[in-house]
């Protein structure tokens, strides 16, 4: 009888520990759960951030292109990204948007220092293609970004 007393509080400290195990594991599921989608909506808004400033400065090339001369550019309407704004986006990329992303923040560093000291400066032939081609690298950089920003409707 002993024994048999003995394998059921056993037999049902088993029970109660594996429930107990499941229990927890479940509720860190949801927790886990719960952050990654607090990370993405943080990402969404973080691409959307870059996209702005990709859009502001792709404008701002255009314009250039289009008047022949580097126009004044005023860098606060150029959208602001914080490096962890960008570590969250950046890891949701391929590694092709990945470069297509990075190349475009570079460029537009480039484009808008450039803007800076140069604002009213007509373009020279190679001013032009180096604009042609930020252009292009912002747009693509935009369009990299669409998956991640959520705005592929």
């Amino acid at each position: 009888m002993a024994v048999i007393t003995a394998i059921a509080a056993i037999g049902s400290g088993i029970v109660v520990a594996a429930a107990s195990i499941l229990v927890a594991h479940e509720n860190q599921q949801g927790e886990n759960e719960r952050v990654e989608r607090r990370l993405d909506e943080e990402a969404r808004g973080a691409a959307r951030v870059l996209m702005s400033r990709f859009a502001t400065t792709s404008s701002y090339a255009s314009a250039a292109l289009q008047a022949d001369e580097y126009m004044s550019f005023r860098p606060e309407f150029a959208a602001a990204a914080t490096t962890a704004d960008v570590k969250l986006v950046m890891g949701r990329l391929s590694a092709d948007e990945f470069v297509s992303v990075d190349r475009a923040m570079t460029d537009t560093t480039s484009f808008l220092s450039l803007f800076e000291v140069a604002g009213g400066r007509p373009l020279s032939a190679d001013d032009r293609k180096r604009v042609q081609r930020w252009r292009h690298d912002l747009n693509a950089a935009e369009d990299a970004l669409v998956a991640v920003a959520d705005l592929s409707d």
